[in-house]
C-alpha cells in the first residue's frame, strides 16, 4: 500500500508513451535549446522563447514527476490545474494521482498551440 503512494502504476500503453517522450527529450531538446541560444534566446523570460521552443518537450525530470504524483496523492487532491502541459508528461503523472485518489478533474493549459496538440496526441486511449 505505501509503495503505491510513492510510485504510480501505469498501464503498458502509458508507460510506453512516457519512455518514448523521455527518450525523445534526451535526444532532441539539448540541440533545440542550443539552436535557440545561438539565436539569442537564453532563458524563458525572454520574449519569444516559448514559441521558439515549440518543438522542444521541456518536461520536468522523472524525479520531479514522481514528486508531483506524491504531492497530489498525499494531499488527497481531487482537482488539479496544470499550467504548461507541454507534451503531456506531467499530465500523465497528475492524472494517475487523481485516479489513485478515487477520481477527480484535471485541467491543463498550454501557451503554445502546437504543444497542446502534441499533448493531446500523446494521451493514450483511456480504454
Amino acid at each position: 500500500m505505501t509503495d503505491h503512494l510513492f510510485r504510480p502504476q501505469f498501464t503498458p500503453a502509458i508507460q510506453r508513451v512516457l519512455e518514448r517522450l523521455y527518450s525523445e527529450t534526451i535526444e532532441q531538446d539539448p540541440f533545440r535549446r542550443a539552436e535557440e541560444q545561438s539565436a539569442g534566446l537564453n532563458h524563458d523570460g525572454e520574449h519569444g522563447f516559448y514559441q521558439a521552443m515549440a518543438e522542444a518537450r521541456m518536461p520536468v525530470t522523472p524525479e520531479f514527476d514522481a514528486l508531483l504524483y506524491v504531492l497530489a496523492r498525499s494531499s488527497g487532491a481531487r482537482h488539479i490545474v496544470e499550467f504548461g502541459t507541454s507534451f503531456g508528461v506531467s499530465t500523465l503523472f497528475l492524472a494517475a494521482a487523481l485516479r489513485d485518489n478515487g477520481g477527480g478533474r484535471l485541467v491543463t493549459t498550454e501557451f503554445v498551440a502546437q504543444k497542446a496538440a502534441s499533448a493531446a496526441a500523446n494521451r493514450p486511449d483511456p480504454a
